[in-house]
């Protein structure tokens, strides 16, 4: 699905619209987004003002159809994007499976390099590795230059931020198996390109 965009008139409101939203495309294919969506990238317009209010969002939505540190989240990135319609403060873009069975789905933490997500306040996954038999797909959110206590490391020190962000993606990827040679797609953002 793509292009997901909520109605309401804040990010909060407008990010459970969209799960809400998601959330009934699925049931039309016999899914749902806890059991088949494996991955979100999420679009903030102004990601510094409105970024809790996506956190509340999906955080409400995961509530309310059983999502908790307990069970699992969705591997995701918030980032800021924004629609040409200013009124749309939220964007979502996201991947789902059908048929997955709960024996082909890891979750990846990498506890000796990253914090659980829900140590801060937001709920989604660090990776998520789905096997097929001949093959994975692994998928890794969004993470930065932080260690394994949530804290940002190198501030101010944007080559030292990759290399150490580089460290926490090569320990999500081991621990499904894989490597950054095994690296198909991956997004870089900025804060500020210079």
């Amino acid at each position: 699905s793509y292009g997901l965009i909520g109605s309401a008139p804040d990010s909060l409101g407008q990010m459970e619209d969209i799960f809400s939203e998601y959330g009934t495309s699925l049931s039309e294919e016999n899914m749902t987004v806890a059991d088949n969506c494996v991955r979100t990238w999420i679009f903030v317009r102004d990601v510094d003002t409105n970024y809790a209010g996506v956190v509340a969002g999906r955080r409400n939505y995961f509530g309310t159809i059983g999502l908790t540190p307990e069970t699992h989240y969705i591997a995701s990135t918030g980032i800021q994007g924004a629609h040409p319609d200013y009124r749309k403060v939220v964007v979502m873009d996201a991947y789902a499976v059908k048929g997955m069975k709960p024996a082909q789905v890891r979750y990846l933490q990498a506890k000796d390099h990253l914090n659980p997500t829900y140590e801060y306040g937001v709920t989604f996954e660090r990776g998520t590795s789905i096997s097929y038999g001949d093959r994975k797909h692994i998928f890794i959110s969004g993470t930065a230059s932080i260690d394994n206590k949530g804290r940002i490391l190198h501030e101010g020190d944007v080559r030292s931020q990759a290399i150490r962000m580089m460290e926490n993606i090569s320990a999500l990827l081991s621990e499904a198996g894989a490597a950054t040679g095994d690296i198909r797609s991956a997004i870089l953002y900025l804060r500020d390109a210079s």
